[in-house]
């Protein structure tokens, strides 16, 4: 059992890792593309998730400095979704890039950006504060824009073999 502003807290602390772990995939997912569009787009959505952290980071300090102003608190059951079970659900992320195969790697980026998306919204509803709830909603509203730029991609390498940094321009 912990109080809410723990939970608020605890919660953030993994959105900002969950954040930083698409950072480290785009990128190491960029290092393994040959392909010049490829490697803009994963520099892109890399870039995107340094955004998020850095909200998120903001957000985690405002909740820190109500902590002068609160009274004891009363206790809630929570359970958080460990990045784990975000980034490796029934892949493995060694694989993804022992043999690289960029279909095989978006599908699983896509797969990444459902269980943000799932983390996002679950946790929309872990407080009574406004800012945070926008800040997740926002965020799943990011992801699902990721997942769009994905399978846009994912499409153009199955049918045409080539990447579209296009995709980049759409979601700007």
């Amino acid at each position: 059992m912990m109080t809410e502003i723990d939970k608020v807290l605890g919660t953030i602390k993994q959105a900002i890792a969950i954040e930083r772990f698409g950072y480290d995939f785009y990128y190491n997912m960029r290092d393994f593309i040959k392909d010049k569009n490829g490697q803009l787009l994963m520099s892109y959505l890399g870039r995107l998730e340094v955004d998020h952290i850095k909200w998120l980071e903001e957000e985690y300090h405002r909740q820190l400095s109500k902590l002068d102003e609160l009274q004891e608190e009363k206790l809630v059951d929570i359970s958080l979704i460990g990045k784990e079970e975000i980034f490796l659900g029934e892949d493995k992320l060694p694989d993804i890039f022992k043999d690289f195969d960029p279909l095989k790697a978006i599908k699983f980026a896509i797969g990444i950006e459902n269980r943000s998306v799932e983390f996002y919204e679950k946790n929309m509803k872990i407080t009574d504060d406004d800012k945070i709830r926008d800040l997740f909603n926002r965020l799943a509203d990011f992801e699902r824009d990721h997942i769009t730029i994905l399978k846009d991609n994912q499409k153009s390498l199955q049918e045409m073999g080539l990447w579209r940094a296009s995709s980049i321009k759409k979601a700007e």
